[in-house]
């Protein structure tokens, strides 16, 4: 039986947001065929109609695969389905697999994380017409109809089957991970057996090392379990996968009551604007999770609760943040942007850390100026990738005047006094650029301590000029390796 959409046709303007009619969420537990749903909260409401024929499934499929590379925390809010638009927080959907994998991605500076999917989808399966219940069909209050039975009802499912392998991958230095991220950056957008056996071989060849977990749903013979393994096994787990697929609800598709006759309209009396803000909102919310997931361990506790802080706000403040004229919702995003903000300070400060310690026992410990060679840089000099990162320089002149038949030695000991602060860049610059002005040795201390001392040496019978520079930071903020 073909079926009839009736719509009311709405132009949205600046005080109320245009619903779609027909949308797709994930499903959620408890859902049945009919039952009510409301826009923004996702929750579910009272049932309002009734099946006249519940039709035949339809088996037809569609195999859909992707992959891609995570390499900050921005890069998560791709991985979030947004198809219930900005009508729906898809975030108070329990049980999808979005919160499970995002839950597995890291990334830092040596680490980044792979998602690939491979979905096997199966056609909608709409099990109508439907029309209202008697009961519902004599609520002429729009309000009161929505408070009972939500703006959509379900009004059939789709059926999927989906394989999800994370690779959380560490790298021995930041030059092996863009080494690695760049050979497997042609990969994204595919995946199957043939792309897993790729990406197994090329984190072996850049010395990646990877923790892989798969999840599965949709699949017989119980093998929906989360399991851990080898990147290597991954293609054959796949191969089995496309076996053992039979499919489960993963999405509802949900029409608005307009479609069937009733008094609501496809409208609400929100401005698009905080339409866009709360989908900002939960988006951000979700990254945050990414970014809690890569903390440094030092940081994590402290971060996970004021993030679930905030986390609480949100939710206790659902109904306040649909109001225009509360500030509510403006606030607990600006709360959400400053601990971002926050966080990515953090990151900046490990990311010079790890540099530091990448390239610290590879620095010299002493060098002679040639005319050719009259400068040595060691570590973290300058920070251009966020201004809030502060790193302060200390500067001392190591100079004298020749005298006879010896030659002479300075040093220059940091700091003068003891200041919590910690080194992460230091120069040694001999500032007579025609060979004479000597060579220096690296004493005592480097990267990553509290001091250094650096001893300069003329020649013989002449004088030297040399400028030794350090560059600091507080070290609370330093703390990796606690």
């Amino acid at each position: 039986m073909k079926m009839r959409l009736q719509s009311t046709q709405v132009t949205a303007n600046e005080n109320n947001s245009a619903l779609d009619t027909t949308i797709t969420i994930p499903w959620q537990p408890g859902l049945e065929l009919g039952s009510g749903i409301a826009a923004v909260s996702a929750k579910q409401r009272k049932r309002a109609v009734e099946p006249i024929d519940k039709g035949d499934e339809n088996r037809t499929k569609n195999v859909m695969t992707g992959l891609m590379l995570v390499q900050t925390a921005e890069d998560v809010a791709e991985l979030i389905d947004l198809s219930a638009k900005l009508s729906f927080d898809v975030h108070q959907i329990q049980g999808d697999l979005v919160t499970k994998f995002v839950n597995k991605v890291r990334v830092s500076r040596q680490r980044c994380s792979i998602v690939a999917r491979q979905s096997i989808v199966y056609a909608p399966q709409i099990k109508g017409p439907y029309k209202l219940t008697d009961e519902a069909a004599q609520e002429k209050a729009a309000e009161a109809f929505r408070r009972t039975y939500g703006d959509y009802f379900v009004a059939g499912q789709i059926k999927a089957a989906d394989f999800v392998a994370v690779y959380d991958c560490e790298a021995l230095s930041q030059d092996n991970l863009t080494e690695f991220t760049t050979e497997v950056g042609v990969l994204t957008g595919k995946f199957d057996a043939t792309t897993a056996a790729t990406l197994a071989a090329s984190a072996s060849k850049f010395k990646v090392r990877v923790n892989c977990t798969v999840l599965q749903r949709g699949v017989a013979n119980d093998a929906q379990a989360e399991v851990s393994l080898d990147p290597q096994d991954v293609p054959k787990l796949l191969n089995q996968f496309a076996k053992d697929a039979v499919g489960e609800p993963q999405m509802a598709v949900l029409w608005h009551y307009s479609l069937v006759g009733g008094v609501l309209k496809p409208v609400m009396d929100i401005p698009p604007s905080v339409m866009v803000n709360l989908a900002d909102l939960h988006v951000k919310l979700c990254s945050s999770q990414v970014m809690i997931n890569s903390c440094p361990p030092l940081y994590k506790v402290k971060l996970s609760d004021e993030y679930n802080k905030i986390k609480t706000a949100v939710e206790a403040a659902s109904d306040a943040l649909l109001d225009e004229k509360d500030p509510k919702l403006i606030e607990l995003l600006g709360q959400l942007n400053d601990w971002q903000q926050h966080v990515r300070l953090i990151f900046d400060y490990e990311k010079i850390f790890n540099r530091c310690k990448e390239i610290k026992a590879n620095t010299d410990s002493e060098g002679e100026e040639n005319g050719t060679k009259w400068r040595w840089d060691a570590g973290v000099i300058a920070y251009e990738d966020n201004p809030d990162v502060e790193i302060e320089k200390w500067e001392k002149p190591l100079q004298v005047s020749g005298a006879f038949m010896q030659s002479q030695e300075l040093d220059c000991i940091f700091p003068e006094k003891e200041n919590g602060r910690k080194i992460v860049g230091y120069q040694v610059q001999a500032n007579w650029r025609d060979g004479t002005c000597g060579k220096w040795e690296r004493v005592d201390g480097g990267l990553l301590t509290n001091t250094l001392r650096i001893k300069t040496k003329s020649q013989w019978a002449r004088g030297m000029n040399w400028t030794v520079r350090v560059y600091h930071v507080d070290s609370k903020k330093m703390r990796f390796d606690d």
